[in-house]
């Protein structure tokens, strides 16, 4: 039924089947906020959940800003001289497909590179929208009491229960978005975000970017990007936010999920081109034909 359907139909099912995907992936964040979060008990002679409050080197909008535009931030040190803090992937694509357009002289070079660009920018953004669904889906199922839970809850208990376990009581801290916010420390949302992020950014460098002229460069760019990552997580740490296990498990999660959608969703898009990142002739090469054969059929492919 669906390969009766016109090239343009298919396409216009294909795109919108992905933006309502990601709408409604994204959406869940606000959706799920809107439930009471669990209420936990607690043992007031518990060490690790009587630190400060401090304020976040990093806000929530910050790593979102990071985390999602990561991925699309420009390869300055390829794509500097002709246009700086454009996104790194739509960058990367259309340097690919002005090589390619001089070495093999096909005229349909633009149409296949927004091709690549779309499936992997929308692999991404479904990779993200995933791990932020079981990232908010664990923390309202299950959560854990942030470090700081005793300085912003402040609960109403007697001294003589001091080193009682307690699972009714009543937070008297005046911040009620802190002290509600308190009970979800598992796992950390900063950490999944990251890791999905820096790693579909690692991947997409790694398949699609090698530069035999300066063959540290690509490398370079992905220890940057690690390293930038691991901060976002140890500032979440230092910040008495989350306990070395949330940021364990959101790294996990963020990692998984990123690793999946980029070898799954890229597999069935490029005829499985993707699924052995290191046996894959590069794609982005100085000076020769590599990987002129590679996007031939992504027209056909997008759209089956």
């Amino acid at each position: 039924m669906i390969r009766m359907l016109s090239w343009k139909s298919r396409l216009t099912i294909r795109v919108t089947s992905d933006l309502l995907l990601i709408l409604l992936l994204h959406s869940s964040y606000f959706i799920i906020k809107v439930l009471r979060h669990k209420q936990l008990g607690l043992h007031f002679n518990d060490d690790t959940i009587k630190l400060p409050l401090k304020a976040d080197t990093i806000s929530t909008s910050g790593v979102g800003l990071y985390s999602y535009s990561l991925p699309v931030l420009t390869v300055s040190s390829i794509y500097f001289q002709m246009r700086l803090l454009l996104p790194q992937i739509i960058g990367v694509e259309l340097i690919i497909a002005v090589c390619r357009r001089f070495v093999t002289n096909k005229t349909n070079e633009w149409r296949q590179t927004f091709f690549f660009m779309y499936n992997f920018v929308v692999t991404f953004l479904i990779a993200a929208g995933v791990s932020l669904l079981l990232t908010m889906l664990i923390k309202y199922t299950f959560g854990r009491l942030r470090p700081h839970f005793l300085d912003v809850c402040q609960p109403d208990v007697l001294p003589s229960a001091a080193k009682l376990y307690v699972d009714s009581y009543t937070c008297r801290g005046t911040n009620k978005r802190a002290v509600s916010n308190a009970f979800l420390s598992f796992l950390s949302a900063h950490a999944s975000s990251s890791a999905v992020g820096v790693t579909y950014a690692v991947l997409y460098l790694q398949q699609r970017v090698h530069l035999r002229i300066a063959p540290l460069v690509r490398p370079l760019i992905q220890t940057i990007y690690i390293c930038s990552c691991f901060f976002v997580v140890f500032t979440r740490f230092t910040d008495f936010k989350h306990h070395a296990t949330d940021l364990i498990g959101g790294l996990f999660l963020g990692f998984l999920c990123a690793i999946v959608f980029f070898l799954h969703h890229l597999n069935d898009t490029t005829n499985g081109t993707l699924t052995q990142l290191e046996h894959t002739e590069p794609v982005f090469h100085y000076g020769d034909h590599a990987g002129e054969h590679r996007g031939m059929e992504t027209t056909r492919a997008f759209c089956a």
